[in-house]
């Protein structure tokens, strides 16, 4: 058997009992598999020979794929609403903000922060004066002194 007669068995096992996705996923997997076995110095033939038999290796996906509970009807369910994944969840909304809303809100938020911030030097303001009043005192009598 060669890598493509491989190849089309394990396809043609493979569709129909689970969806297109997984389908593409695995036959990609095991081409490069193949591949880089053969880059790595195995003979085709060779690297085939440990692989097994392709109707097999077909077998044990679409079991696993049930295992988990993603069997075929589950992959071909659509709503109203739009494509469901491969378990039946619907996919997150993603949230497109226009570009005035997005500066809106960072302006904002840069304002908040220096308010914060100037309401803390504010209040912390007259025990910083007083720290420095005390040092300032201290190093004029001590330099009055010597």
């Amino acid at each position: 058997m060669s890598k493509q007669e491989f190849i089309n068995i394990l396809r043609a096992s493979l569709s129909g009992q689970v969806p297109a996705a997984v389908v593409s996923e695995n036959v990609t997997y095991y081409e490069d598999y193949i591949n880089s076995q053969i880059r790595m110095g195995r003979t085709e033939q060779e690297v085939l020979q440990s692989l097994g038999n392709p109707r097999l290796i077909a077998k044990s996906i679409i079991d696993a794929s049930k295992a988990v509970g993603q069997d075929a009807k589950n992959y071909s369910r659509e709503t109203s609403s739009g494509y469901r994944d491969e378990v039946g969840h619907k996919p997150p909304r993603k949230i497109r903000l226009p570009i005035w809303l997005v500066l809106l809100l960072v302006f904002l938020a840069i304002f908040l922060i220096m308010g914060i911030v100037m309401r803390l030097l504010f209040f912390f303001a007259p025990l910083i004066m007083v720290a420095f009043l005390i040092v300032f005192l201290v190093k004029l009598f001590r330099d009055w002194l010597n």
